[in-house]
């Protein structure tokens, strides 16, 4: 099993605010030893399934997951994350293996890694019927950002989003963290001042959680604000692939296509996104497949 991360749910301001904050270093470590993932990529794709599993928390059924997935048209190339209720995280991008030089602060270019010029779009599954889809345009390719415009633009939704991955200097993940906070119906103009005038300290979350541990940060930041804590969870970074799944994706490609690869294919290798795992089928498998498929 893999390690666990910590995630908090609650309100605040006598329920006029909800929060999602969770503490995902040990998700993002695992992602870096799947993915072997550059440095500007670790802290993208970092920021993505720290992300998706923030969200996570807004689904109500076990089964229920929501899917991130961005392509600015930068380095990056196209990224994805699935997060489920139930408590698993996984992603991947393109090109996690590339790297561009860091802005002229030192920071690293998540932005110009991602690009700007593509969309963000999020799809929420919920067991039954048709999944919910949202999109809007990419504003900064920061990810955080991108996240509190879509919550505004698409579900109309007044968000505060910060994520963040801190690495040492040998490119290894010492620190990752994210906080959603959402206005609900109602809220006191008082209570949005008193958030915006704090999310200067959420915006460096990584640093924040080096110093003290997640409960410690929600506490320090919201300690006037009634703070109710409902639930907590502990989402972790692996994947659900197996040979039954590749092979509804096989069967998915259509019959045709399928006796093609059979009649020109010792081997069709398949090679998971998510995890990097390999499945490999024969020739006479594939056949088998299609009557099966039939």
């Amino acid at each position: 099993m893999n390690r666990k991360s910590t995630m908090l749910r609650g309100t605040l301001g006598k329920g006029m605010v909800r929060f999602f904050a969770i503490d995902s270093t040990d998700m993002v470590i695992e992602m870096k030893n799947t993915h072997k993932t550059s440095y500007t990529a670790t802290v993208a794709l970092g920021r993505m399934i720290t992300a998706g599993a923030l969200m996570s928390g807004i689904l109500k059924n076990d089964q229920d997951a929501v899917t991130i997935s961005i392509n600015g048209g930068g380095p990056a190339g196209t990224m994805v994350c699935t997060a489920f209720k139930k408590g698993l995280v996984k992603g991947y991008m393109n090109n996690g293996r590339s790297e561009i030089p860091p802005k002229d602060d030192g920071s690293f270019d998540v932005g110009g890694f991602v690009g700007t010029n593509g969309r963000i779009s999020i799809m929420r599954s919920m067991g039954y019927g048709q999944p919910y889809t949202g999109q809007c345009e990419l504003q900064t390719g920061e990810i955080a950002s991108d996240l509190a415009y879509y919550f505004l633009k698409s579900e109309q939704i007044s968000s505060l989003v910060a994520l963040g991955v801190s690495l040492d200097k040998d490119g290894n993940v010492s620190k990752a963290g994210g906080i959603i906070l959402q206005v609900m119906p109602g809220c006191s103009d008082d209570i949005i001042e008193n958030l915006e005038i704090r999310s200067m300290m959420m915006s460096d979350i990584s640093r924040q959680l080096e110093a003290m541990d997640l409960k410690d940060f929600i506490f320090a930041l919201f300690y006037d604000l009634d703070i109710n804590l409902t639930e907590t969870t502990h989402p972790y970074y692996g994947c659900d692939c197996s040979e039954e799944k590749i092979e509804k994706v096989l069967l998915s490609m259509g019959e045709m296509e399928l006796q093609n690869l059979a009649d020109t294919q010792e081997n069709t290798e398949i090679t998971c996104h998510f995890c990097g795992k390999e499945y490999s089928f024969s020739s006479d498998e594939i056949k088998k497949l299609i009557k099966t498929g039939k």
